[in-house]
């Protein structure tokens, strides 16, 4: 790590994460175009999932009729006692890789194997049957609905999204200013720099950010009501109108647009039920509803009780290419993080699905019982939880199943000042206009500083500088950039220390113990940190936190929240984490610690009871993309999670183990023959075989018995 071809490794991954796509993501076919001007080789009749996470393209080849959903695949990897991976990977004719899958580097995929859905190249193929359950492979509607009848409609709630925008635009560009130069580019800067031009590009960009997605939700939820709902049959026996309804739900009010209006409406709260009820679903009181939003192709097949826990990055398959189908959530059901629910599922009262559960199409999943991860295809079992009797109960039928949550946010019944619903969504619109106006400014103070320089050199010997010249254009392109340079990067110092300080004087230190909504603070005083935070999350694109990623910054960041990291670690190695530390003090790592795109928490929420405890990894230790470690769990010195490997609560991993699956199992390992490859030839080090034994301690999960 941080040798020489590191370094040119990490500078071309910044890069194209900091350039993105472009016009190639408009279409499939572009988004294939863009992979293969990269490197990658691509067969015939591929098909790519506008989500799925590909990266160093060149070592990537897929051959014909390839299915990639949602998954991971890229060629590098992180290793343990800081050493990193580049391999090739070969997926074969008629693949199937599913979502929330990962192809690690190296692997070679057979022809016609199924991957996944929750599953990676460490663990055996699936059932061909689940190749169901790709996106890919779903119906579409006839090209001609969707030219003719379906991209039209998009466009017009496209553009009406940004008709408030435009607006601002054009009070922008009417104020009325008056320059007594005859210079064009002198009068730019002067007029760039006018203060009501100003205060208007600080309106504009506060719109831009803030009301198009909740107009896109409005109108998305009126279109779909107007095209009508879909009900439970077959694919085979779909009208095209069907497939019509099912593929705009998709444009419309896909997960990430419906997640962009939740921000500032509220994520948890039952504004989200109302929005799920407008769509079509059937939803029960108190839901507490997860950050990410989920993702769900028909809300009108989607039933939910009372007093539903959702976890983060949930999918809720109502349908796929055999057909559309109900899922029931029964009442004080728990859905975890990264659960896949695929259709016809049913979900029983006070059931838990943990981390990772994958529920069968058409399974059913009694009352109280307790699942998580994936092995053969199907959630693994725990058997039936500890139910707890739960304190200053309601009296109205509610009280087998309220949570903490619903007892302090709903009844009101907690010792402490809860936030009603209208403050909460006063400060996150509170933040979206601050975060908006603050990053806007570097532009601003662009502009002033450039005038400033033309009034100061106006009638001195160094007014030459502003004046025409066939060096003008280089001349002030030059100072634009590194006025943009010097303002952006202060402004991230300051966003840094904006989420340092707030976190400090909201939460304070974090410490072992339960923080049940009802009878701690903690949990409110959290979501509006994470709220404070948004500020950070929106600089520079939404990528700040990549910007730093495998370098020392990341880890002095991190210690300022709190987190004992050793020397030489490196954090989120691949780039830009789709999950961060969220409880940095109760994190302990060694010397010499790689992690990549993991899960480091250390909270559970297991139906609504809140807890926290401390991780520890050890020195040497390595967390490869996807993998996660539980509230609790630990990681003795170079051990190594691979891809898509969760270590329960209560667990430790050995030293000098290897550990794949959901849950997580001990590899055998063999001494793998390295003549000088990518990385400084990793002396010594382990190549994973098949499964052999299970994790010391192997026992269910602590915080899914509500112990």
């Amino acid at each position: 790590m941080w040798c020489n071809y590191h370094l040119r490794w990490w500078i071309v991954n910044q890069s194209l994460k900091t350039a993105g796509k472009g016009l190639f993501a408009l279409t499939p076919g572009l988004q294939k175009t863009y992979y293969r001007l990269l490197g990658m080789s691509i067969g015939s009749d591929v098909k790519i999932d506008q989500f799925a996470k590909i990266a160093e393209h060149d070592l990537i080849t897929i051959h014909n009729g390839a299915r990639i959903d949602k998954c991971l695949v890229r060629g590098f990897c992180v290793e343990r006692d800081g050493y990193f991976r580049l391999e090739p990977i070969i997926i074969g004719r008629d693949c199937v890789v599913n979502t929330f899958t990962q192809i690690s580097p190296g692997a070679r995929l057979a022809d016609g194997t199924v991957w996944g859905p929750q599953s990676s190249s460490h663990e055996e193929p699936s059932s061909d049957a689940y190749a169901a359950y790709n996106r890919n492979n779903a119906p579409q509607p006839h090209w001609a609905l969707m030219v003719l009848i379906g991209w039209p409609v998009i466009l017009l709630v496209r553009f009406a999204c940004y008709v408030p925008w435009f607006a601002s635009l054009f009070m922008l560009l009417s104020q009325p200013f008056a320059f007594d130069h005859h210079d064009s580019v002198k009068g730019v800067i002067a007029w760039f720099a006018y203060p009501r031009r100003i205060g208007w590009h600080y309106v504009a960009r506060v719109v831009r950010n803030g009301m198009p997605p909740l107009i896109n939700l409005a109108l998305g939820i009126f279109v779909k009501r107007m095209l009508g709902l879909n009900k439970e049959g077959s694919m085979r026996n779909a009208t095209q109108y069907a497939l019509f309804r099912r593929w705009m739900n998709q444009q419309l009010l896909s997960q990430p647009r419906v997640r962009r209006a939740l921000a500032i409406l509220g994520t948890h709260y039952e504004m989200t039920s109302v929005i799920f009820r407008a769509m079509g679903a059937r939803v029960g009181k108190r839901v507490y509803w997860p950050g990410s939003s989920i993702y769900c192709p028909d809300p009108e097949l989607l039933e939910i009780g009372d007093d539903v826990v959702f976890g983060s990055r949930s999918e809720v398959f109502t349908s796929d290419s055999i057909g559309w189908a109900r899922v029931r959530v029964g009442r004080g059901a728990m859905i975890a993080d990264r659960v896949v629910l695929l259709p016809g599922t049913i979900i029983g009262k006070q059931c838990v699905m943990g981390s990772g559960a994958l529920a069968r199409r058409n399974g059913h999943y009694e009352e109280g019982s307790v699942w998580m991860g994936s092995k053969h295809g199907e959630a693994v079992s725990f058997g039936k939880a500890v139910t707890e009797k739960s304190e200053g109960l309601a009296s109205d039928g509610d009280s087998e199943t309220i949570t903490p949550f619903g007892r302090a946010f709903y009844k009101r019944q907690a010792n402490f000042f809860v936030f009603p619903y209208l403050m909460l969504v006063v400060i996150n619109v509170g933040m979206t206009i601050f975060s908006s106006a603050y990053w806007a400014s570097s532009a601003v103070g662009t502009v002033l500083v450039l005038n400033l320089l033309r009034k100061h050199f106006e009638y001195s010997s160094a007014g030459f500088l502003f004046d025409d010249h066939w060096w003008r254009p280089g001349l002030i392109y030059g100072m634009i950039a590194v006025l943009f340079v010097v303002i952006m990067t202060v402004q991230a110092l300051l966003a840094f220390l904006w989420t340092i300080a707030t976190k400090w004087a909201v939460i304070g230190r974090r410490r072992e113990g339960r923080y049940d909504w009802d009878k701690s603070s903690y949990c409110q005083r959290w979501q509006l940190h994470l709220t404070l935070q948004k500020l950070l999350g929106r600089g520079f694109g939404g990528h700040i936190y990549g910007m730093i990623s495998g370098t020392a910054f990341a880890v002095w960041y991190l210690r300022a929240l709190g987190a004992k990291i050793g020397k030489d670690c490196a954090i989120w190695a691949g780039g830009k984490p789709s999950l961060q530390l969220t409880e940095p003090e109760l994190v302990s790592m060694g010397d010499h610690v790689s992690i990549d795109d993991c899960s480091v928490v250390a909270h559970i929420n297991s139906r609504g009871r809140f807890s926290l405890n401390k991780l520890r990894i050890g020195d040497g230790c390595a967390m490869r993309t996807g993998s996660r470690l539980l509230s609790g769990a630990q990681m003795e010195p170079r051990s190594m999670l691979l891809e898509h490997t969760l270590v329960a609560s209560g667990e430790i991993a050995e030293a000098g183990a290897v550990y794949a699956g959901w849950p997580a199992r001990q590899l055998r390992v063999r001494k793998a023959h390295r003549g000088g490859g990518v990385g400084g030839g990793i002396p010594g080090e382990l190549s994973a075989m098949s499964s052999s034994t299970n994790l010391h301690q192997q026992a269910p999960p602590p915080g899914y018995f509500g112990h």
